[in-house]
């Protein structure tokens, strides 16, 4: 008999030393800057992280040695008209389509929001009928988020630690020979994962130095 309760507890516990075990890694096409400021502020937390080359998106990790650049990554946009100019290039077409091999990718706008692609606000040559295709294409294939408002690192290690609250879970599941009658998609779905929990959960084991953090 498989004790969900008990793992999610088992999973809970391992999870609280995370910044302890993981290690952000930070492709080498991001800029000199962004890479200098946000590896600065892991630093600032106790977090290691590292400039590597990703194959696919600017952001991904390695959790006690093993490493997930190929399973999680997360494309970081600075704002909406990056993204749009994105969609006419031939390696944002490629990145795509890899990421559908991955286990989690998403798309991460800092500055701006969804009503911005709707109503032409941003800097670029493409048709807004065509701009607004594009996306609710990539919408059904991959989670597509816009930030504004929130500290990117929070959003990417809130991400981190859902996906691989996820990923213990379901390799604790596995474990057992009946796990083929549990509906894993009821019991993991992290879209029902309360990110107000989850940015208190930030501050109080030492992700985030910023208390306004928990009433965004």
């Amino acid at each position: 008999m498989i004790n969900i309760s008990k793992i999610k507890r088992q999973v809970k516990k391992e999870l609280v030393t995370l910044k302890n075990d993981i290690i952000i890694l930070i492709d080498t096409r991001e800029k000199k800057t962004t890479q200098q400021l946000y590896t600065e502020i892991f630093y600032k937390v106790g977090i290691k992280s590292e400039i590597i080359k990703l194959d696919t998106g600017d952001y991904s990790f390695i959790y006690k040695g093993e490493d997930f650049s190929f399973k999680f990554s997360i494309d970081r946009k600075r704002n909406v008209s990056e993204l749009v100019g994105n969609f006419m290039e031939e390696r944002f077409k490629r990145e795509l389509t890899r990421g559908k091999d991955f286990e989690y990718f998403s798309f991460c706008v800092e500055l701006g929001r969804l009503s911005d692609f709707y109503d032409g606000c941003y800097i670029s040559d493409m048709k807004k009928k065509s701009a607004i295709g594009i996306l609710e294409t990539m919408k059904n294939d991959y989670q597509v988020d816009f930030i504004e408002g929130m500290e990117f690192t929070t959003y990417l290690l809130t991400k981190i630690y859902y996906y691989l609250r996820s990923h213990l879970i379901k390799k604790e599941i596995l474990k057992y020979k009946d796990w083929q009658a549990i509906n894993l998609y009821d019991i993991i779905n992290m879209s029902r994962l309360s990110l107000r929990y989850s940015y208190f959960l930030f501050y109080k084991y030492g992700f985030t130095n910023n208390k306004k953090t928990l009433i965004y």
